[in-house]
């Protein structure tokens, strides 16, 4: 299995791929699914980790609208770049973004009512770490969201594509597409982050 914990998307060509493509089809829909298992309110503050492009982080600030705060935090200086880059949305609260890993979150302690991770959770190298790390940024019965894909086996159109890519080219350049699906257990949220999780079989289905 390819470690997860080697990618952070540094590549300059990554973020604007990853922003063009990925996001309009696949995380702005399942970011609103992931909200939604949270239930922002006005005038909350949130903490979106991992937040890419800022997707989920902007969405966030829409709904708890002017008086509330959203911080997107992300190890990647490209991504938060193209972030920052991007028009605020209207009647929506004020967004920073924060240059930092998961682990440690450079944010202070019980400062957020909620947190989001969407695909980013089984990237971390040290989840452990990072589950601590979005505890102690939360204020008392403060809420988490992470979202991270089901097993590839349920995802016939990739398992289709890992398939092809393992027939064209080196094994280990196509096993690259098995690093999203490298932590689908559900019950393994529960055991080291101690959150709620809202798992993803395929881009049409979430289960709990």
């Amino acid at each position: 299995m390819v470690d997860a914990g080697r990618y952070h998307f540094q590549s300059a060509a990554v973020p604007n791929a990853y922003d063009s493509y990925l996001v309009p089809r696949l995380f702005t829909p399942w970011a609103r699914v992931l909200l939604d298992s949270l239930l922002p309110l006005a005038g909350e503050a949130g903490l979106d980790v991992a937040c890419g492009t800022g997707v989920v982080t902007r969405m966030a600030a829409e709904r708890v609208g002017p008086d509330g705060a959203a911080t997107g935090a992300d190890i990647s200086a490209q991504m938060l770049e193209i972030a920052r880059a991007k028009p605020a949305p209207a009647n929506a609260a004020p967004i920073e973004y924060v240059e930092s890993p998961a682990a440690p979150l450079a944010v202070q302690d019980s400062a957020f009512d909620f947190l989001t991770c969407q695909q980013g959770f089984q990237f971390f190298p040290d989840r452990a770490a990072a589950a601590a790390e979005a505890r102690r940024a939360l204020k008392p019965g403060g809420r988490v969201g992470i979202a991270v894909w089901g097993p590839i086996q349920e995802c016939g159109h990739f398992m289709t594509l890992h398939g092809v890519l393992r027939e064209k080219v080196d094994r280990e350049l196509a096993d690259l597409i098995l690093v999203p699906f490298s932590w689908p257990d559900p019950d393994a949220l529960s055991r080291e982050g101690g959150v709620q999780s809202m798992m993803s079989s395929n881009i049409a289905t979430a289960r709990a």
